[in-house]
Order: structure tokens, then C-alpha cells, then sequence
């Protein structure tokens, strides 16, 4: 199974600008405890599963990012993970906008 960009096992990173499209996927997932990754002005479209997938314990920063015509919600946000959301556009996705099952004050959307 092909995804555009994986962050795990602790990494740090900051992704800026990157195009990930028709993954047979995810675009970008970020998992992992120790994981922290910002992700800035990406275009994510038209992959199998979700735009972007925050998952096992991560913390992910998501800002202006344009995330469309994925097979999953545009964004899923896993239980016990961190961060935040700013200024994403975030349309026409399968499974919705975002999907999350962390606690509001563990992973801010806004």
C-alpha cells in the first residue's frame, strides 16, 4: 500500500509545501509517540484514504494546508494525540472534513 509521507517512531519534521496526490492510501500520516511534525501550505488530493491521519500518540501542527477529494475524511485525528489546526482548506472529502477521537483539549481545531 503506497501513502505520500510518513512521520513515525519519534521523528520531528517540518513538511512545507509538498504535493501528494493519488496515493493508493493516505497523503501524509503522522504517527507515533514522540512524533511531532508541522505540516504547512501542503496540497493533499484525490488519495484512497485520508488527506492526513494523526495517529498513536502523535502531535501534528496543520496550517494552510489545502486537503480535498480524498477517499477518508480530509483529516482524522486519532485518540491521544496532540496539536492543532489553523486556516486549512479542507472540502470534498469521502469521509467528511475532520474526523477526531481526541479530546477537544489535547487536539485544537480551529
Amino acid at each position: 500500500m503506497h501513502i505520500g509521507i510518513v512521520a513515525s517512531e519519534g521523528s520531528q519534521a517540518k513538511i512545507v509545501r509538498p504535493r501528494v496526490y493519488h496515493m493508493a492510501a493516505g497523503g501524509v500520516v503522522i504517527r507515533g509517540k514522540g512524533t511531532k511534525v508541522t505540516c504547512v501550505e501542503a496540497e493533499i488530493f484525490g488519495n484512497s484514504a485520508a488527506g492526513i491521519e494523526v495517529a498513536d500518540g502523535a502531535n501534528a501542527a496543520l496550517v494552510e494546508n489545502s486537503i480535498q477529494n480524498n477517499g477518508g475524511p480530509g483529516v482524522l485525528v486519532q485518540a491521544n494525540c496532540y496539536g492543532s489546526m489553523a486556516r486549512n482548506n479542507v472540502i470534498e472529502n469521502t469521509g467528511g472534513k475532520v474526523v477526531s477521537h481526541a479530546h477537544e483539549r489535547k487536539f485544537v481545531i480551529g
